[in-house]
């Protein structure tokens, strides 16, 4: 079992890393990897999930602070406060993270990079970002509309059919009221439509939909995953791996499983089903369920594709 733990712990980060890498890639980081041209990027959550990986790769973390220091205006502060919030609360659930600080400061820390960094440095690294790439929608999006709750809640009804203030707010990391004021003045213009029973809420009009698609110039919109709540998943896991007695003991690890199990299921289920804990005792979770969080990387990294090297 020590083995499988190893063999485990060394290939979830480097998966970790390469799905990082990718979408990094895809903004404007110079590396060998291919960028992400099937998952829509959140630069908000990858920015947090990056900054939890900073020791394992600090090449990486270099070049993503690099990168903040040219494209800061295209971050939403409103978003970054509200991850940060997500990080802290599901923190405080678990014992080896109570005392994560690092959650706290991440915003302040992205903050100083803007006056520390030097300009002719940060050209060495980076090409622009190509807002015509699909999984770029966001930004481009943000570029046409500014930056405000509208682009969040656009994307959130390109692929979704219907929701209401809380649910959207949840879903974007977002202030509920804000979103609100957006779904009621789409409302009045004809954007959005109210709906009753089971699914009451909003939802936008077919019409609509088409239009904005054509104005973006898609047939296809790029994959959805909520990357806010599968990194914070993905990091109380990579520090559990990191941390005594957690990072040897498959019986806490398999505990640990069990707790952020839900999470990892609403937000990637769609992808592949995760090993349900109630099938299993104890440890013997352990290994089911790592091999799933395994297969659920090389499944968004994409299993033919050729890895570079970073």
């Amino acid at each position: 079992m020590e083995k499988s733990l190893k063999e485990f712990k060394s290939r979830f980060i480097d998966l970790l890393l390469e799905v990082m890498w990718r979408q990094w890639t895809a903004l404007g980081i110079a590396s060998h990897v291919e960028p992400e041209d099937k998952w829509l990027i959140d630069p908000e959550a990858l920015l947090f999930g990056v900054f939890f990986v900073r020791d394992r790769d600090k090449r990486l973390f270099e070049a993503v602070e690099k990168w903040f220091y040219k494209n800061h205006t295209l971050i939403s502060t409103a978003r970054m406060k509200k991850i940060e919030k997500s990080i802290c609360n599901r923190a405080s659930m678990h014992n080896f993270i109570r005392k994560w600080e690092d959650a706290k400061y991440i915003r302040l820390y992205y903050t100083h990079v803007i006056s520390t960094q030097r300009e002719n440095k940060v050209k060495e690294i980076l090409a622009p970002v190509s807002l015509l790439h699909p999984p770029v929608l966001r930004l481009r999006l943000r570029e046409m509309l500014g930056q405000n709750p509208r682009v969040e809640i656009l994307i959130y009804f390109l692929y979704h059919e219907t929701g209401n203030s809380l649910s959207i707010a949840k879903e974007v990391f977002l202030d509920q009221k804000s979103v609100y004021n957006v779904l009621e003045a789409w409302v009045k213009v004809g954007m959005l439509e109210k709906v009753g029973g089971k699914k009451k809420g909003y939802r936008i009009n077919s019409e609509a939909r088409k239009t904005w698609l054509k104005i973006l110039g898609l047939n296809r919109l790029p994959s959805y995953l909520n990357w806010g709540r599968l990194y914070i998943s993905l990091s109380i896991i990579l520090k559990a791996l990191e941390t005594p007695p957690w990072n040897k003991d498959v019986y806490l690890l398999s505990s640990l499983f069990r707790d952020v199990y839900g999470e990892i299921k609403e937000t990637a289920g769609k992808i592949s089903t995760p090993p349900s804990p109630e099938l299993y005792q104890g440890e013997e979770f352990f290994e089911p369920f790592s091999r799933y969080l395994i297969g659920l990387l090389e499944g968004i990294v994409g299993k033919k594709k050729k890895r570079g090297k970073i």
